[in-house]
């Protein structure tokens, strides 16, 4: 009884160091539906946000649109980048929207230098995006994804969308105020239930 006893701690501790050695190996990789590989996304550059357990798992554009032409996939993608106004302060609110209902968004950082190197990426998430519910026309009239652009995805089918914080808040020139916050939030925690 002894003899197994010990045999049973010794593959006890043999599972552990195996499952210990793979979670090194591939450090803070979160495995993402659909097949990607998803390293948490370094939120740093964004003012004033520095939330280390923050809901942000980094994808780039092809990513995205391998996503968004998945027929079973549910779930949120962010369009963004660090130094844009809105985007600094739509994301907090996000992030706590996000964790209150324990879920994951996926980051698309728009002026990510692998993003910048190809073009033809945002091009394809743009065409299905657009196609999808319309985008905002750039001066030629041509849809451009603006940011902060949040989506919500159930069984393959964009089911919300939100773009910008709200109509009458120019962040070039101000906070929003509290309400504003408040309203925000309320858009978020509407949209993401659809999930829920």
């Amino acid at each position: 009884m002894k003899k197994i006893g010990l045999l049973l701690l010794s593959m006890s501790f043999i599972l552990f160091a195996c499952d210990s050695g793979k979670e090194e190996e591939t450090g803070n990789k979160n495995v993402c539906d659909v097949d990607l590989d998803c390293d948490t996304a370094d939120m740093s550059g964004y003012e004033n946000f520095d939330d280390e357990d923050h809901v942000f798992l980094e994808i780039n554009f092809d990513e995205a649109t391998k996503l968004l032409e998945t027929d079973d996939f549910d779930g949120i993608i962010y369009f963004g980048y660090p130094t844009c106004p809105w985007c600094i302060e739509a994301l907090p609110i996000m992030n706590e929207v996000a964790k209150e209902k324990e879920l994951s968004i996926y980051y698309v950082n728009k002026k990510s230098d692998i993003n910048q190197e190809n073009p033809e990426w945002e091009q394809a998430a743009t065409d299905i995006l657009d196609a999808a519910y319309g985008l905002d026309k750039d001066d030629d009239g041509n849809p451009r994804i603006y940011v902060p652009e949040v989506i919500v995805v159930k069984d393959g089918e964009v089911v919300a969308h939100h773009m910008g914080t709200l109509d009458d808040h120019d962040a070039t020139e101000r906070k929003m105020s509290d309400d504003e916050k408040e309203e925000v939030k309320e858009i978020y925690e509407e949209m993401f239930s659809k999930l829920q």
